[in-house]
């Protein structure tokens, strides 16, 4: 377990002050979706990850969210 938790400490995306960033709705996200799904599992509830694309998708169970600005279109 200890290797696990390791691991999603070290994909934890970080905000401006780097600190481990829960933005979204108290969700904690990661760095990429294999990160955010194990953690999902691991703690059975909702991750999310910043997707390369600039959209950040929300984990609640089998579901996933995604969100994306339009601000540029």
């Amino acid at each position: 377990m200890k290797e696990i938790e390791k691991y999603l400490k070290s994909q934890r995306a970080l905000d401006e002050n780097g600190k481990p960033d829960e933005s979204l709705f108290g969700v904690k996200m990661y760095k990429n979706l294999k990160a955010a799904k194990i953690s999902t599992k691991l703690y059975e509830g909702s991750s999310g990850y910043y997707r390369a694309d600039g959209g950040t998708t929300i984990l609640m169970g089998d579901i996933f969210i995604y969100f994306r600005s339009t601000e540029d279109e």
